[in-house]
């Protein structure tokens, strides 16, 4: 989710840039929140079974590489709007003082769609035990064993 946002943020900001060093600066922001492939891997390898994660853990190059065409001709087709549909964009300041806000604002849009999926659908696949409800409230009841919730949470008694 920290990786849809940081995509979301970065890509207003490119759209939004007018010199090199911003874009540049924009550009390098959504490196550094893109390092996603190991947790969606970690993600689909949970909501599978073995009967389709093989087929699953396949598909994530595959859609890499369509999104990576589908970014392509998004940027291609909505890129300086003002200039190729003056008919629909002609009169917009906007898009006149930043012509490559429009494709970013369309991959925004699918951040967004993205962030609410993940938001309604995605459930937490993380399962916490404890030894006993006793162990949360006196970590040093049980022998010298903590809880993994107290451990967790930085509670390291012994």
């Amino acid at each position: 989710m920290i990786g849809l946002v940081g995509n979301l943020i970065s890509s207003v900001l490119l759209g939004t840039s007018k010199t090199f060093k911003a874009a540049l600066i924009a550009r390098s922001f959504n490196g550094l929140m893109a390092g996603t492939v190991s947790v969606v891997k970690s993600v689909v390898s949970e909501i599978s079974d073995s009967t389709n994660r093989p087929r699953m853990i396949a598909m994530i190059p595959l859609m890499y590489h369509v999104g990576t065409m589908a970014g392509s001709a998004v940027g291609g087709l909505f890129a300086d709007p003002v200039k190729q549909y003056p008919k629909w964009f002609g009169n917009s300041v906007l898009f006149k003082e930043y012509p490559y806000l429009l494709p970013c604002l369309v991959c925004c849009s699918i951040n967004v769609f993205g962030l609410i999926v993940g938001l309604l659908r995605l459930e937490e696949t993380l399962v916490i035990k404890t030894d006993d409800a006793q162990s949360l409230e006196s970590p040093s009841a049980s022998n010298t064993n903590t809880s993994d919730v107290s451990y967790l949470c930085g509670n390291r008694h012994q």
